[in-house]
């Protein structure tokens, strides 16, 4: 099996607070253990993705700033929980055993807040927050989904700009925007 697709730009993560972190953490490093080649990340939420290096962090930030700014008078994030479905199975190396996020009105207006700046997305968005990444078969991502159902709701405290360059394990959060 071939191992992670190389990625280029930067992706904009919504990030649990500091309790999930905490609890998702060690979730995602135990299933990571179960398969050789599946490497421990941190727990997010994929907002948008790609935004281009060639846009400054400090200008990329400025923008998030007036999207989450602009979101705010319709929707309250203070105590912003995003609801988790069960744990399944993806086809995707990326989207290996994942939980599907019910996308509600603030998450998709964070999105098209996105989509307005960056242009238009290449595919259909499908809010979820990964548990494994990797290339497994069909049965084995079954298995480790079954293992992964213990997490039903996160409270998002905040988007991190992540440079995606080289494998997960170099990925490396380059700015932050509180929600």
């Amino acid at each position: 099996m071939g191992g992670a697709p190389e990625l280029k730009d930067y992706s904009l993560w919504l990030v649990p607070g500091k309790s999930d972190t905490e609890a998702l953490g060690p979730l995602i490093q135990h299933l990571a253990s179960l398969e050789a080649g599946s490497p421990p990340f941190l727990p997010h939420i994929t907002l948008w993705h790609p935004v281009p290096k060639s846009l400054p962090v400090d200008q990329i930030i400025s923008t998030l700033e007036t999207i989450v700014q602009s979101v705010r008078q319709t929707h309250p994030l203070g105590d912003w929980h995003l609801d988790l479905e069960a744990a399944q199975t993806g086809e995707q190396y990326f989207q290996s055993v994942l939980a599907p996020v019910r996308p509600v009105p603030a998450l998709l207006a964070l999105r098209a807040g996105c989509e307005a700046e960056w242009g238009p997305s290449r595919k259909e968005y499908f809010p979820h927050l990964s548990l494994l990444y990797g290339d497994l078969p069909a049965s084995r991502r079954e298995e480790i989904a079954a293992v992964a159902n213990a997490r039903r709701k996160v409270k998002i405290e905040e988007i991190v700009i992540v440079d995606l360059k080289g494998p997960p394990d170099q990925w490396k959060t380059v700015g932050r925007v509180k929600v």
